[in-house]
């Protein structure tokens, strides 16, 4: 390699890896790295919640200073419809039990563990559930929201809450679970509804940008 095609070469490798560098500190220190689960389907043979269109009810889960804020949202329900249970999974090699709940803003719930274990529509076990009030005038539902502030644990970060429940039944595994009452013409039905992970665009953006710039520099130096 001659000297002309090093003194090309190197300027360019220099701002490929700063960069990645960069691209990488994003999506892990992530100027908020987060995690987002749309509840979009019915899986416990029960009554689907009226609103369209998808998805019912939508969790976030995004990194804060050493936590993670978690916003739960009634995305699309209908008037009667409301919240009952919502269920969550978390990191099996921490201790759910060292989790501090505090509420920042909307309604609020009740934290019960899996102490023995939180089952949803008789299928999977989750790790811990929000329990919301019954009474009408304090119930989680159309446009509700609800925000909490997850600390206890040092390093805590969204990724911890991605995870699948226990298998226990037929139905599939979940990485978030509620239970809707009051569904249908006379709001008599109720159903168990779930969700998958869905990444955030701003996370695939710049790991698309980093790796594109990496096959562009390649074919370049070919």
């Amino acid at each position: 390699m001659n000297k002309f095609i090093r003194m090309n070469i190197l300027p360019r490798l220099l701002l490929l890896t700063v960069g990645l560098a960069f691209t990488l500190s994003f999506v892990s220190n992530g100027h908020a790295d987060s995690i987002t689960f749309d509840l979009n389907y019915e899986f416990s043979g029960g009554q689907s919640p009226v609103g369209d269109p998808l998805p019912w009810l939508r969790a976030t889960f995004t990194d804060d200073t050493n936590s993670v804020l978690l916003k739960m949202e009634a995305v699309n329900l209908t008037a009667a419809e409301w919240v009952k249970e919502w269920y969550f999974n978390f990191d099996d090699t921490k201790k759910v039990n060292d989790l501090v709940f505090t509420h920042q803003d909307g309604i609020k719930a009740s934290i019960n563990r899996h102490e023995p274990q939180l089952r949803a529509g008789g299928d999977g076990v989750f790790d811990f559930k929000l329990q919301f009030p019954s009474a009408k005038s304090k119930r989680f539902g159309i446009n509700s929201t609800s925000i909490y502030l997850i600390t206890g644990i040092d390093g805590l970060g969204a990724r911890d809450f991605d995870f699948l429940c226990e298998v226990k039944g037929q139905k599939g595994i979940f990485t978030s679970g509620a239970h809707i009452g009051s569904i249908g013409k006379n709001a008599e039905g109720s159903g168990w509804i779930g969700a998958t992970p869905v990444p955030e665009p701003a996370t695939i953006f710049f790991l698309g940008t980093g790796f594109l710039g990496l096959f562009v520099f390649k074919k370049r130096c070919r």
